[in-house]
């Protein structure tokens, strides 16, 4: 089976981003931090900025 991408790349972006926003939502409910780690970014900033931000409560 062959997709052309630009026919469900709306609906994918959508589903997504629909996740995302209830794994934010379902975090928030158990008081988890939730932060978004990408992959072109050094993993020890992203570690220093989570501490960094959780440790000013």
């Amino acid at each position: 089976m062959q997709i052309d991408p630009k026919l469900i790349r709306d609906e994918y972006r959508r589903e997504v981003q629909a996740f995302l926003d209830m794994l934010k939502t379902r975090c928030g409910q158990f008081r988890i931090d939730y932060m978004a780690a990408y992959t072109d970014v050094p993993w020890d900033k992203q570690i220093r900025e989570l501490l960094q931000r959780t440790s000013r409560r």
